[in-house]
């Protein structure tokens, strides 16, 4: 569990490109997931006040309104956090600072450069002022790391 929050929450380390996508692309199903959950209890309520069908009253259908909008609210804000400190450690990777992430509030262009660094870039070889190599390099017979 140590290691989950650490992973998610804590922006200090490395990561390599393909842990970046795969916990990027985890998040987004994530994301997706309670997105569509909270839609259909929305959906739902709208429904209701629509057809006015079952016996909830108006004051119970904008509670469930106010708590799927709230639900969206903190998952935005928890997944942003975690976004930020996967994309912290893959800037570290290759040897860049975190406040790279600041190109995603370049409009269009920010997020499209990011994307690149962050998925396409290599780390750099062996240790950096980060941490280890996250990723295991082969060595050749006579020790000369490729």
């Amino acid at each position: 569990m140590n290691r989950f929050f650490n992973l998610y929450f804590n922006p200090t380390g490395r990561l390599n490109r393909g842990g970046w996508w795969a916990h990027s692309v985890f998040l987004l199903w994530i994301g997706a997931f309670c997105l569509f959950f909270v839609t259909a209890l929305i959906g739902r309520t709208i429904a209701g006040y629509l057809y006015d069908a079952g016996s909830v009253g108006y004051s119970d259908r904008d509670a469930i309104m106010g708590i799927g909008i709230l639900v969206s609210y903190l998952w935005f804000i928890i997944a942003g956090w975690c976004y930020f400190a996967l994309s912290a450690k893959r800037f570290h990777d290759q040897d860049r600072s975190a406040s790279y992430f600041l190109l995603v509030l370049i409009p269009f262009v920010g997020a499209l450069v990011t994307l690149v660094m962050l998925g396409f870039v290599a780390g750099t070889e062996g240790e950096n002022r980060y941490g280890a190599d996250t990723v295991d390099r082969l060595v050749r017979m006579d020790g000369d790391p490729r």
